[in-house]
């Protein structure tokens, strides 16, 4: 593994995205080399950034909170697992700390939120699933890694978090069958107290993601290339997860999921070839569903890895996305005010308390939020 050599790392300014910021990670179709790309939410499409190598590799993933980014890999010719912490610059660059080693595996996904990091992969010679808790130190460019934890048997793991809740997905080891935990991170221990192995859904390659209590999982088909998704909302006191049915969305390979409040991003390889493809969507959780745009080709690679930063402060009341809560958005909640999820003009942007109905509560909550203009 060949170091990135970085010079004056913390004199760097970074640049400030206008947008929710999207960073992307892939290997190069034949090669060795595993490239990034960023791009910025515009509507329902992104707009991509060129793609650049920044080192050798396989399986990548990656994870962004603000300007920080934080990556993942196994080695290109071993089980050795690697990773780096980088910062978006004003050039639109994610400039890399060095290459860490940190452990030996296979498959490693990570996650981080704020400057807590969990990590998880599969063992490098068999099927026992592993985790680490760490903390990332922004001078050092470096993560400070907790002990490394088997907690369960199986294949592909991915992991979420939100606070300090975990969320792990992954395959079984002799069959389709797909599994979750749901875990409370312990900061000082480093540790993870895992809820119990629970199956929800057949298929391969699954992908989660959590926002607050709601979770997007996505996975490919357990007999084709179709692609599926779930939502669910996590119960924390149960350490469960009430799922949504399954519903098809595309079809491809290895897909990925990325959700922050309502907004959500999917890439997937191609059912053939090397071509990538990205999806975003918007959450309803009433409807216990993703609003889809379409799927858009975006370059080339496999085994894509995709994480979103939403940049913007989240304000459900604020309907017409001008930044504020104002006289412009009472007038469109007060058309909607009083229907039902049963009525055709039921809008559920209005249902504040996600109840099925607009009603008094939901204009308390409004005017909880309310700003003026």
């Amino acid at each position: 593994m060949r170091p990135i050599r970085v010079v004056l790392f913390v004199l760097i300014p970074v640049w400030s995205w206008a947008d929710d910021v999207v960073v992307e990670v892939h290997q190069e179709q034949g090669t060795e080399q595993i490239e990034y790309r960023l791009g910025t939410v515009v509507g329902d499409s992104i707009a991509w950034e060129t793609s650049r190598s920044y080192d050798r590799g396989r399986t990548p993933s990656v994870d962004v909170g603000g300007d920080v980014v934080v990556e993942v890999h196994q080695s290109h010719d071993e089980t050795e697992l690697w990773y780096h912490v980088g910062v978006i610059t004003e050039s639109k660059r994610i400039l890399w700390g060095e290459s860490q080693h940190y452990d030996r595996g296979r498959f490693p996904m990570v996650v981080l939120d704020d400057d807590l990091v969990v990590e998880v992969h599969q063992g490098h010679e068999a099927n026992d699933l592993w985790y680490h808790v760490g903390v990332v130190d922004l001078e050092s460019r470096l993560v400070q890694w907790g002990k490394s934890h088997q907690y369960d048997i199986g294949r592909f793991p991915t992991v979420s978090l939100d606070g300090d809740v975990v969320v792990e997905v992954h395959q079984a080891i002799e069959d389709d069958v797909l599994w979750y935990h749901v875990g409370i991170v312990d900061r000082e221990k480093q540790e993870i107290d895992w809820g119990k192995s629970r199956s929800y859904d057949e298929g391969r390659w699954p992908s989660i993601d959590l926002s607050g209590d709601v979770v997007v999982e996505v996975h490919q088909s357990h007999v084709e290339t179709n692609l599926w998704y779930h939502v669910g909302l996590v119960d924390t006191v149960q350490k469960g997860i009430h799922w949504s049915d399954s519903q098809r969305y595309d079809s491809g390979r290895f897909p990925i999921v990325a959700l922050q409040n309502e907004t959500v991003i999917e890439v997937h390889q191609a059912h053939t070839g090397d071509a990538l493809w990205y999806h975003t969507g918007t959450v309803s959780v009433p409807d216990a569903a993703v609003v889809w745009s379409e799927s858009r080709s975006y370059g080339k690679g496999t085994v894509p890895h995709v994480a979103l930063f939403v940049q913007s402060i989240f304000r459900p009341a604020d309907f017409d996305g001008n930044g504020v809560v104002d006289f412009a958005d009472f007038l469109m909640f007060a058309r909607g005010f009083g229907f039902v999820q049963s009525d055709a003009d039921y809008d559920a942007r209005f249902d504040l308390d996600q109840s099925g109905r607009v009603d008094f509560v939901d204009f308390l909550n409004f005017v909880n939020a309310f700003e003026g203009g």
